[in-house]
């Protein structure tokens, strides 16, 4: 059912897998929410944000990284 996937010895990947991937990967290098759920046609900008968007592996350390690196220039 996923030749391709198969051949080259990946996971198995839907359609499903790239629209996630298409709008985490958006939302990860900063392209606005709203244009990421014109292209994936979404009339809601929640339904891209809640159902598509994922958190990226990282994501989660480099936003306290830059949150704090802010903070800590505000206390020196």
């Amino acid at each position: 059912m996923f030749p391709a996937c198969k051949t080259l010895a990946l996971p198995n990947a839907t359609w499903l897998t790239f629209r996630r991937t298409f709008s985490s990967w958006s939302h990860e290098k900063g392209v606005p929410g709203k244009v990421v759920a014109y292209l994936m046609g979404h009339a809601n900008v929640d339904t891209t944000l809640n159902v598509y968007t994922q958190v990226i592996e990282g994501s989660l350390r480099a936003a306290v990284d830059k949150v704090g690196g802010e903070l800590f220039t505000m206390v020196h």
